[in-house]
């Protein structure tokens, strides 16, 4: 399972994370963009941050920064379609909207969010898009991660699951089989150890799984 992080702080820490094999996420109201070195990162939309702040993205401002990104030496893994937190219908119609708006080279995932569900991704979008991004309420998130997952699995799809920042989340994740996740937590307070010890956990779990088949 990869895992992704800000790709902004101490240059200690994003050198730490280009050894180690963490990528990046880029985020349209910050001003960095990947250094020619960063093979590996995804673009997020803005939209969590815009519903802490009371509002819906900004997609000039979103749209803007996939200009950018198009001059990087590398390409993002994925970009987020512009969606509304927890918004269900009204979210699913300004992302219909605004998916066929991002330049067709970009990789594209869908977020799904609280009030939607797998039939009515399957029926309408799965075909239009790359993978599926599990964002919506912390509570709906993990209750239905397990369907979005399987539902992209389906067709061959990756699933991505936001705001996953502790080893139990990772763990969480990683059981429900989730191809990726991102967070913040172990950037912002210097843990980023923390990865390494979870993917050794993770190997000696396994390793004594093999030796008892």
């Amino acid at each position: 399972m990869d895992i992704f992080v800000p790709g902004y702080g101490p240059k200690k820490r994003l050198d730490f994370c280009i050894e180690h094999g963490i990528g990046f996420l880029y985020s349209p109201h910050r001003p960095e963009l990947p250094k020619p070195n960063y093979k590996r990162y995804i673009v997020d939309n803005g939209a969590y941050r815009a519903f802490l702040q009371g509002r819906i993205i900004d997609t000039n401002e979103f749209y803007a920064f996939l200009g950018k990104i198009q001059n990087c030496a590398y390409q993002p893994e994925f970009v987020c379609i512009p969606d509304i937190v927890a918004g269900g219908e009204k979210s699913f119609s300004f992302s219909l909207k605004n998916l066929g708006k991002i330049p067709e080279h970009f990789k594209k995932f869908w977020v799904v969010q609280d009030g939607q569900y797998p039939a009515l991704i399957e029926e309408t979008v799965i075909d239009l898009v790359d993978g599926l991004f599990v964002g919506g309420s912390t509570v709906w998130k993990w209750r239905t991660a397990e369907n979005w997952i399987n539902l992209a699995h389906d067709y061959k799809k990756r699933c991505h699951i936001g705001r996953v920042g502790t080893w139990r989340n990772f763990l969480r994740a990683y059981n429900l089989n989730a191809d990726s996740v991102d967070g913040s937590t172990l950037m912002r307070h210097n843990c980023l150890h923390r990865i390494l010890e979870w993917r050794q956990g993770i190997r000696t779990v396994q390793k004594l799984v093999e030796s008892e088949v």
